[in-house]
C-alpha cells in the first residue's frame, strides 16, 4: 500500500484527459480548470485539502492526489511508487518540489516525533534509565546506542540521518 498521497484509481485517467480538463502551473504547483471544462472556475485552483493534508482533485468520479496528477501531467505516467514532497509541505506541488521515492525514502522527510512519542524526539525512546536512539535504513533498524539524555540521543540520530540521507535521494 502506498502512502497517503496515493490513489487506488491511478490508471483510470490518462495524460490527454487530464490536459483536456486542467492546466498545470509548475511554478505555483497548482492546477486550474480550463474554461467550460470540469467543475470549477478557471481562476480558482482545483481541488481541496484532504484529511491528511494532501490536495486532492476529483475527476470523472474518481479522486486523485494532486502530486500524482502533476507527475502524470508532466511525464505522461504516474510515479512507480510514491510521490515525495521534498520540503515536507503536502500542498506544495511545484514540480521542483516533487520526486519519485520509495516509502523508505519518503520517510526521510520526517521532522518531528509522532504524537504518541514519550520522549518528544524523532528516533529516540526511553530504555530503563537511559535514552536509546535508532534509525531505519534499507528496511533495517540501526541502533545508535544509549544516552544519558534524550537530547544526546537525538543528536546521535540527527548525525546518522545526515550521514545516510545522501544515499536515499533519487
Amino acid at each position: 500500500m502506498r502512502a497517503a498521497d496515493s490513489c487506488q484509481d491511478d490508471e483510470m485517467i490518462t495524460q490527454s484527459r487530464l490536459k483536456e480538463l486542467l492546466r498545470y502551473e509548475p511554478e505555483t504547483g497548482k492546477f486550474f480548470w480550463l474554461a467550460n471544462k470540469g467543475r470549477g472556475k478557471p481562476t480558482k485552483a482545483a481541488g481541496c485539502i484532504g484529511g491528511k493534508g494532501y490536495r486532492r482533485i476529483g475527476i470523472d468520479d474518481a479522486d486523485y492526489s494532486t502530486s500524482r496528477l502533476v507527475w502524470l501531467y508532466v511525464y505522461g505516467k504516474f510515479p512507480d511508487d510514491e510521490c515525495d514532497h521534498r520540503d515536507g509541505n503536502r500542498d506544495n506541488n511545484c514540480l521542483t518540489n516533487l520526486r519519485e521515492a520509495t516509502h523508505s525514502q519518503n520517510l526521510q522527510n520526517r521532522r518531528k516525533a509522532q504524537a504518541r512519542s514519550k520522549t518528544g524526539f524523532l528516533g529516540v525512546w526511553k530504555k530503563r534509565t537511559k535514552f536509546a536512539a535508532g534509525i531505519r535504513f534499507c528496511g533495517k533498524t540501526i541502533h545508535l546506542g544509549s544516552f544519558a539524555t534524550p537530547e544526546e540521543a537525538y543528536a546521535s540520530y540527527l548525525a546518522k540521518k545526515r550521514e545516510i540521507h545522501a544515499f536515499c535521494t533519487i
